[in-house]
């Protein structure tokens, strides 16, 4: 009998034999180094990026679309096809800086790989800045889904390359080189900055803290711009130690002394060269010297921080600071390896080190970046929505590492602390410094409750573990709360805006209700009293208390959890049913009354309360003109400047009431060091001030806003503000001092002799469309 053939065709189209990653080859750094000796070796590698089974020439995937338009050039390049065979095969096109194509793959390889880490430790799929519509019929602002980051290789003859907002876009430049040494690199050879792992990965990371706080492109701080370039500049370094063969190298380069210099804390080497500096454009540990061309480690210098002003230089001390931090940690998680290989002594033998010893040292290495890589990312949930500084990264570092990993045997936290002290990087608002100082307030749902809390104190000290009780009778509010809030929502749905909620409980209910009402209150008689019981309990009250409000905030909050779980490979989907909870949770905020919202007033910083507005409004003109004149006399402003007054301020409102929006909403799954999973939810509010000056004609737009992050399991909550009011003698009026600030430097702006004449202003007086276009001209 004739053997049969087998056919595969139906185990290929299986989904569990789909590969995890595809594997693409690319330069480590760029291009310099492939015509070094002792680089050539490690300058090519295999990036491992996630298996996109759909992706279509481009390369056009899930997160991004290469599109190679080169306008000075008037040519169109074809799109590479990663899914052909020979490419398969090959882990793709082989390194080339005279192929477009490998330009295409370059670009889609490193941009996945920075994307990758991202969703790594933010625990979500990550989503880019939607683009604003008009206010819909029903008076809220529409948001578009931006499901792709396009990737131009080749869009500029220019030595630039930066993320375009208004364009969900990155343009990268090419540009003969100018070396001030001509044995470094070739006079007019053309530099891709496409080809830079460095750039892509800056520009990338720029693109990702958009969707995550687009916000921070508006220059309200001296710090805000430099957080947006430090933390690009740290992903891409951080991913630096990814490399294995590369840090490999350089351990044994530098006998394991990542203090000097190096290649792995050197950022954009070619492209640094080719605009006539002797080194890299950027380093983390030192600077080499145009002068005297020698290299020189970075000693702290507390002056920096007060005076340096420009974004990139002012950003550097930030990537000082935190890659201090880390070589801190790596050298005390090497230490016992010094210590057997040098017999106690501290000192290392002549000679090479042992292969072994080079390969524990690069994998201490590499783990510790990793986990500072992923630090750095998560901490972004934890930074105030605008106006963000130092200090605010500082403690959002802190904060996020005490949620995911409670004990902190190695001293991570306080080789954080111990850096930016030495930087003189302080945060404001609190009085010691500590790492339990450090750490965002944390609150347990009864302390937002007034009326159902047993320890008002609580609101200013740390909240503690609730006893079983306690946690009982929070499972039972919870309970009852969404049992009355379950019929409300199916009449939202429906459309049955006749029908109350009472009525749309079933009778079954009710009788439920009526059994369960006097056990309940037998069993949390140890710890409340009849009074302090939840109003929810009486489905026969209105729904306009505090409690209440916040009763349907927690059901949506844990539903949003809920729902987004099955959207996960689904991102327009997310977007869209994240669209919808915003604006269900902020009508929830707005049903606030009484004690609660007072009560939540002040922990978001925000104006809430109708009742304030007028006096705030009223109120905060005399005291913003007298910070305005505090604020000017402290920079030395000419005194010609010192004519800038407020005519009047007006907190936006709607209605008669204080206006407010929820501006983002994401879950968070995060996975820790010791597989430990937290579940969160984050969402920023953010309100807007309009502040007239004399002079001018359309009013300044001062924002504040309160980064709300949740735990769904343990059903705690921390507020990270950057207020808009602030209560003076009973009254509240808005943070004058922060708002004088923002004006005088968008306003009264006076370039210092360190600052780049590049720097965009992108309100008031001075405008720029394209902040980072601007902004990387030459860096």
């Amino acid at each position: 009998m004739k053997p049969q053939a087998v056919h595969h065709s139906a185990n290929i189209m299986d989904p569990s034999l789909q590969p995890v990653y595809r594997r693409l080859r690319g330069y480590a750094f760029d291009p310099s180094f492939a015509v070094q000796l002792n680089s050539v070796g490690i300058n090519t590698l295999v990036y491992p990026v996630r298996w996109e089974g759909d992706l279509k020439p481009g390369p056009i995937g899930e997160y991004v679309e290469v599109v190679d338009v080169d306008p000075a050039s008037g040519v169109f390049y074809p799109p590479l096809d990663l899914n052909d065979p020979i490419l398969l095969a090959q882990d793709g096109l082989p390194p080339s800086e005279g192929n477009p194509q490998f330009h295409q793959q370059m670009v889609y390889a490193v941009a996945m790989t920075t994307i990758q880490n991202f969703e790594k430790a933010l625990g979500r799929p990550v989503l880019w800045s939607s683009r604003e519509g008009p206010i819909d019929a029903d008076g809220w602002p529409t948001e578009t889904y931006v499901q792709r980051l396009r990737l131009y290789p080749h869009a500029l003859r220019d030595a630039n390359a930066y993320y375009s907002p208004s364009r969900k876009a990155i343009l990268f430049g090419y540009f003969p080189a100018r070396p001030s040494d001509v044995t470094a690199l070739m006079p007019g050879s053309l530099v891709f900055t496409c080809l830079s792992h460095d750039i892509i990965t800056h520009e990338v990371t720029h693109a990702l803290i958009d969707g995550i706080h687009k916000g921070y492109i508006v220059p309200l701080h001296r710090d805000t711009l430099a957080i947006h370039e430090a933390f690009s500049d740290l992903v891409a370094l951080f991913q630096h130690f990814t490399f294995t063969d590369l840090i490999e190298n350089q351990i044994a380069r530098t006998r394991g002394d990542l203090r000097s210099d190096n290649w792995l804390a050197q950022l954009a080497q070619q492209m640094g060269l080719a605009v006539g500096n002797h080194g890299s454009l950027r380093n983390a540990i030192g600077n080499a010297d145009n002068d005297e061309k020698e290299w020189r480690s970075v000693t702290p210098n507390p002056k920096l921080y007060e005076e340096e002003t420009e974004p990139h230089a002012r950003g550097s001390i930030l990537v000082a600071a935190v890659f201090d931090a880390f070589l801190n940690i790596y050298r005390k998680r090497t230490a016992d390896l010094y210590r057997i290989a040098t017999n106690g002594t501290g000192v290392m033998p002549a000679g090479d080190l042992h292969p072994d010893l080079v390969r524990r040292l690069a994998s201490e290495a590499s783990r510790t970046a990793k986990q500072f890589l992923t630090v750095c990312i998560r901490a972004l949930d934890y930074c105030p929505p605008v106006g963000s500084t130092f200090g605010d990264f500082l403690r959002a570092v802190i904060t996020a590492d005490v949620d995911l990993v409670p004990n902190d045997p190695m001293g991570y936290r306080v080789a954080f602390v111990e850096s930016f002290k030495r930087w003189g990087i302080y945060p404001t608002g609190i009085r010691t410094l500590s790492v339990e100082n450090l750490t965002y307030s944390c609150f347990q749902e009864s302390d937002l409750l007034p009326m159902n809390s047993l320890a008002p104190t609580a609101l200013d000290s740390k909240s503690i573990e609730a006893s079983e009780p306690e946690r009982f009778k929070r499972r039972v509010d919870d309970l009852l709360n969404e049992i009355y809030y379950l019929p409300a929502e199916w009449l939202r749905l429906q459309g049955k805006a006749e029908m109350t909620p009472e009525q749309a409980l079933p009778h079954t209910w009710h009788v439920w209700l009526d059994t369960i009402r006097p056990l309940y209150a037998q069993l949390i008689q140890p710890i409340t009293t009849a009074e302090q019981q939840p109003a929810m309990l009486n489905p026969k009250r209105k729904r306009t208390s505090g409690h209440d409000s916040l009763a349907t905030i927690k059901y949506l909050v844990r539903k949003y959890f809920d729902d987004t779980s099955l959207m996960l490979q689904n991102r327009e989907a997310l977007f869209n049913l994240t669209v919808d909870y915003k604006r269900r949770i902020e009508q929830a905020i707005r049903e606030f009354d009484g004690d609660s919202l007072r009560r939540f007033q002040g922990l978001m910083g925000l104006l809430l309360n109708p009742d304030d507005l007028v006096i705030c409004n009223d109120h905060s003109v005399t005291l913003l003109n007298k910070a305005l004149r505090d604020e000017l006399n402290r920079r030395g402003m000419p005194e010609r400047m010192k004519e800038i007054t407020v005519e009047w301020v007006k907190i936006d409102e709607q209605e008669g009431c204080p206006n407010y929006g929820v501006y983002t909403l994401s879950r968070a799954q995060r996975i820790g060091p010791e597989t430990n999973v937290i579940n969160q939810v984050v969402m920023t509010i953010m309100q807007t001030c309009q502040i007239k000056l004399a002079g001018y004609d359309a009013p300044y737009g001062f924002k504040g806003g309160c980064t709300i992050v949740l735990n769904i399991d343990q059903r705690t909550t921390r507020f990270i503000r950057k207020d808009m009011i602030r209560l003076q003698n009973s009254r509240y009026v808005i943070s004058e001092e922060r708002a004088a600030a923002e004006i005088v430097r968008l306003y009264c702006y006076v370039p210092s002799e360190t600052e780049s004449p590049f720097a965009p202003r992108l309100v008031g007086p001075h405008q720029a469309t394209e902040a980072f276009a601007i902004l990387h001209q030459g860096h």
